[in-house]
């Protein structure tokens, strides 16, 4: 309040004093252009609320007085006094007050200041801080240089103006509250999937551990903490979904933490829930305690009652495997270490009970097995004395079942075999000389087996056989150096001396040799007889003849698998010695190989059902081979068979490249729902390539195809958009720019949002990047461009960041924000305007005397 001394007063004459009250109102109207914020405002508002666009308004008013006085010395005083100020109207859009959007940048009260005597008007204006409604009292004095004028007061209104920020304000506000309610959808969904977790399910808890990953990744894709500050929503939160936002998290947290320790003793639970139906249902006991191994492989408790449930049901070798899992963890276990030597115990007995059944093969596995697992653990397990003993009867009995073997085949003329069983009878003597202290049986056996040598050798001599009958020497003769029989010794000497006499003669043992009888023959064994002429085709004939025959036998009986070998040894026969085949040898051969080749097939579809792919397609190969070369390519039976185990194979296949295909495609799908376009089309290409690497399987590739068409420039956008924040990130501030700006054109030019993509503006671009190199060089590229606006919200942001500028380019930037204020508000208070822009910030007021310098030019 301005006061005067009584003398000034008196030469003060008041030529204008009014008292009014001035209103601002705000409706739609066409006049002004569509996008206008009042117009947008209400048009906004009218997709919310029925024909609000015809009559809703809102309005600015003010109640004040006008004086103008008019002073000595040719002076004038202009007194406003702006009492209150208010704002009515209803500002509310889905449940969110729009005020401090909608109003205007700056309210001006405006008059014209009028010379009587030319009628001249100077339009004044005053600046409405209309967000204080505080008394303004506004004082000017000026002078009338022509000392003839008179002067009044006209033309009182309230006049208005926009920030540009202003308006992208607003629209940034809508396109949050939308996506504020659109992420409630989101997040009901989230809390949904949440609530079906049942943290107590033993069963499922690595798998809702999953799924937990799952909704937290869901949820750290939600933008609401990016538009929270804009919107308020500490304070006002309508809907309550930010509310619900910040507790979904907590929970989320909240939820990964407990599975987390779940985890830890998930093992532990499993063994409980293993024990309790340990009682009734074992199969299942095992089933829980193998999931707490999967979980803990070293839980020493799971392992031993496997290892029981193994020992009780005779399993000795399973329940001695798991006890050596838990002896290599501890040996501290006093329940394992007794059931440790039980099991011991119980494997020497079963071992023993087999000696007795001559089941030694099994026995000696079991025993060496015992006598490891005693060794191994021998803190815990005490050896038995009879250990030794029963291994070495088992080694025993070993020897004597080659010996019996090899003795059975001498008789039934299987020399081959014999030898072949007697010498493993004797080396294993040899490794075993405490358990078989002699070779008197080996011994009576190869002097058998050297005088059936002999004898055959002589049979080959007197059949022309010379090399024959060497070799069958040689054999007989290095058998008896080996093993010095003696015994054979005059025998071997006498066929060598038949065999080196030029005379031919055959020579026949008058006796068989029995087993344990004199091996080497009287001269009066052998009888001479005239020599005869070897016919090797009639001998090859009889050979014919013979694999006919025993083919035809076993063909009678339908034994293929024997028919076949001797069909196809006649055949071979008639090959090599041009002997003429009976006209039905290829018919028998065919009959006897059909249902071999049938039977092979039907195992490769047991194969093939049972998922062995590989051994189904071996078998596949063999038996179209086998088919091709025996006359049986055109059998409709065997082709209709092939065909089978060729289809069932190639749908194996094809579901396999069908899945992989899905898979890839259930993948762009997710993506594309995500918005992450980058990724779908990742997945399209890898689905279109395994496609086209399988023709014979029908998928559908023109879906991928179709994907990559549709959103092909949401893909271009994305991909520019991720390299200019990869450039971002690693500071290349030059290309990250460029390559901000082409996605920004891109995204303009092409509609992008109808795909749920937003375009991010420069400022939170930069904002985003998070590092002085790109604030600096943003605020640069802003300033360069004109575009003061942009460079003081970048700055402003980054203080926000807590992220410092060189003081250069702050000494820049507030100079341009001054000189653009200068110009937008020429009636502007400075100090008004700058505590408008930077409040009472403790860094920028650091640099108010630039503003105010920049102000004043």
């Amino acid at each position: 309040m301005l006061l005067f001394n009584s003398e000034a007063q008196a030469q003060d004459m008041i030529v204008y004093d009014e008292n009014k009250n001035l209103e601002l109102i705000f409706k739609y109207n066409p006049y002004e252009k569509e996008n206008s914020i009042p117009n947008i405002f209400i048009s906004r508002m009218a997709k919310s609320q029925s024909k609000i666009r015809s009559y809703y308004n809102y309005k600015i008013s003010t109640k004040s007085s006008f004086i103008l006085k008019k002073k000595k010395n040719n002076k004038y005083q202009i007194i406003i006094k702006i009492d209150s100020s208010k704002i009515e109207g209803n500002f509310n859009y889905k449940s969110f007050n729009f005020k401090n959007i909608i109003i205007p940048s700056n309210v001006y009260l405006t008059y014209n200041l009028v010379e009587l005597n030319s009628n001249t008007k100077t339009l004044e204006q005053i600046i409405i801080p209309i967000t204080k409604p505080d008394v303004i009292l506004f004082d000017s004095l000026f002078t009338d240089s022509t000392k003839v004028g008179a002067y009044g007061l006209a033309n009182e209104k309230l006049n208005y103006s926009y920030s540009e920020n202003k308006k992208e304000d607003f629209e940034k506000a809508i396109i949050n509250i939308d996506t504020y309610y659109k992420e409630g959808k989101k997040l009901d969904d989230i809390n949904n999937e949440i609530s079906k977790l049942n943290i107590n399910n033993i069963d499922k808890i690595q798998l809702q551990s999953i799924d937990m990953k799952y909704l937290a990744k869901r949820y750290h894709k939600l933008k609401m903490s990016e538009y929270a500050s804009s919107l308020s929503l500490a304070t006002t939160d309508p809907a309550g979904i930010y509310y619900s936002y910040i507790t979904t998290g907590e929970l989320i947290d909240s939820l990964n933490n407990r599975y987390q320790e779940l985890a830890k003793q998930l093992d532990s639970l499993l063994y409980a829930k293993a024990m309790v139906l340990s009682d009734s249902n074992n199969a299942l006991a095992i089933k829980y305690f193998n999931k707490s191994l999967q979980v803990n492989p070293n839980n020493v408790s799971s392992i031993y009652q496997l290892a029981l449930l193994d020992f009780k049901s005779g399993k000795l070798l399973k329940a001695e495997k798991k006890l050596y899992k838990i002896l290599s963890i501890t040996q501290n276990e006093i329940k394992a270490n007794e059931l440790a030597n039980k099991t011991y115990v119980s494997m020497l007995d079963k071992a023993i009970e087999w000696n007795n059944e001559e089941n030694y093969n099994e026995s000696l596995n079991l025993l060496n097995e015992a006598k490891k697992f005693c060794k191994e653990n021998s803190k815990v397990i005490v050896c038995n004395t009879k250990q030794e003993k029963s291994i070495q009867a088992a080694y025993y009995g070993m020897y004597i079942s080659y010996v019996s073997i090899a003795g059975a085949s001498i008789q039934s003329g299987k020399l081959k075999m014999t030898e072949d069983y007697l010498n493993t009878a004797y080396n294993y003597q040899q490794d075993n000389p405490q358990a078989i202290e002699n070779t008197k049986e080996v011994d009576a056996l190869y002097n058998l087996l050297v005088t059936e040598y002999l004898r055959n050798s002589l049979e080959a001599k007197n059949n022309f056989e010379k090399k024959k009958a060497e070799k069958l020497f040689a054999k007989a003769d290095s058998i008896s150096n080996k093993h010095s029989l003696n015994d054979a010794s005059t025998f071997i000497t006498e066929v060598r001396r038949k065999l080196n006499d030029n005379r031919v003669e055959r020579l026949i043992a008058k006796e068989e040799p029995k087993f344990k009888t004199e091996f080497a023959p009287s001269k009066k064994a052998t009888i001479k007889t005239k020599p005869t002429k070897l016919d090797p085709i009639s001998s090859a004939q009889k050979d014919y003849k013979k694999h006919l025959k025993n083919g035809l036998i076993y063909l009678s009986y339908n034994r293929y698998k024997l028919a076949y070998p001797e069909f196809k040894e006649a055949q071979l026969i008639c090959q090599q010695y041009y002997i003429k085949a009976d006209d039905s040898l290829n018919s028998y051969t065919k009959q006897s190989l059909k249902p071999l080749i049938l039977e092979n097939i039907k195992e490769g579809e047991l194969a093939a059902w049972g998922g062995k792919y590989k051994s189904a397609k071996i078998i596949l190969k063999y038996a179209k081979k086998e088919a091709g070369n025996n006359g049986l390519k055109d059998d409709i039976e065997i082709n209709n068979a092939l065909d089978k185990l060729s289809s069932k194979i190639n749908n194996r296949n094809n579901a396999i490249v069908s899945t992989r295909f899905n898979e890839k495609m259930q993948k762009a799908r997710n993506s594309i729902e995500f918005k992450d376009f980058v990724s779908a089309e990742r997945f399209c290409k890898d689905a279109i390539k395994i496609a086209k690497n399988n023709p014979q399987v029908n998928l559908n590739i023109d879906y991928p195809n179709g994907i990559l068409k549709k959103y092909t420039k949401a893909i271009e956008f994305q991909s520019i958009y991720n390299d200019a924040m990869n450039h971002c990130v690693d500071n290349n501030a030059d290309d990250a720019i460029r390559l901000f700006i082409t996605a920004d054109s891109l995204y303009k030019t092409e509609s992008l949002t109808k795909y749920g993509l937003k375009a991010n503006s420069f400022v939170l671009f930069i904002s985003k990047c998070n590092s002085q190199t790109m604030t600096e060089y943003g605020i640069e590229f802003a300033l360069t461009q004109n575009n003061i606006e942009d460079a003081y919200r970048i700055w402003k942001k980054s203080n926000e960041h807590e992220i410092a500028i060189n003081n250069k380019l702050a000494i820049s930037c507030i100079s341009s924000i001054a000189k653009q204020d200068k110009i937008t508000n020429k009636n502007g208070s400075k100090k008004f305007l700058f505590n408008h822009r930077f409040g009472d910030s403790k860094y920028f007021n650091s640099y108010k005397k630039y503003y105010y310098k920049s102000f004043k030019k």
